[in-house]
């Protein structure tokens, strides 16, 4: 005889740590970071269209290393220190080639060459995985918003809204940037606004790594 289901399977997490969880996101996917810098940097740069591929990068890195700390792999390199700090320096060295990239950035229209080499999905697919705002990011959330008896279910759900509503508040840095660009006006004025988001960039994967 087959054992009965119960009456009522839940779908979804319960709405009360949904909502917390949807404010947890936000609030976490809003602040500066290295990769919102450079979205503020590029939307001035390159207008927030041409930002989409590099953003569209981000969120597919962020949700693989999402997935990876879920599995437990991300604890077994951080318990391994030869691993750990050559995470570390390649993603120091990473945001240090991004930076670059975004402070010697010439703005382009959308028909201008320069417009043509924002940097694209490739670029942005590292900049998660190399990132230890990220791994905070998830660790926090799957220790606080995943119970155990519904964990697939719960990472899921929470991958599926750092991607929407975390996508959106990373969208809104882009177009942040855009509207510095505007008021800025001067070449000259953009280019100092990009050289100081890059080394708020720079700065704020330096805080990471001393917190880690």
């Amino acid at each position: 005889m087959l054992t009965e289901l119960p009456a009522h399977l839940p779908s979804f997490m319960p709405a009360e740590r949904y909502a917390l969880l949807s404010l947890f996101i936000l609030a976490a996917s809003g602040t500066p970071g290295p990769g919102n810098m450079a979205l503020a940097a590029l939307g001035g740069t390159h207008g927030p269209t041409r930002t989409l591929p590099f953003l569209a990068g981000m969120l597919v890195g962020f949700t693989t290393t999402l997935w990876l700390a879920a599995a437990g792999l991300l604890a077994l390199i951080s318990s391994v220190p030869v691993l750990q700090g050559a995470l570390q320096l390649a993603c120091f060295a990473y945001i240090l080639y991004l930076a670059w990239i975004i402070a010697f950035a010439r703005a382009g229209t959308v028909s201008g060459s320069a417009a043509s080499r924002a940097p694209g999905f490739l670029r942005g697919l590292w900049v998660h995985p190399l990132n230890p705002k990220a791994y905070a990011m998830q660790i926090a959330a799957l220790s606080q918003f995943a119970a155990p008896d519904h964990y697939l279910r719960d990472v899921s759900i929470i991958s599926l809204t750092f991607v929407v509503l975390g996508g959106g508040a990373n969208f809104c840095w882009a177009m942040a940037g855009t509207l510095m660009a505007r008021l800025a006006g001067a070449p000259s004025r953009l280019r100092a606004i990009n050289v100081t988001l890059a080394a708020l960039m720079v700065a704020s994967t330096m805080a990471s790594l001393l917190i880690a």
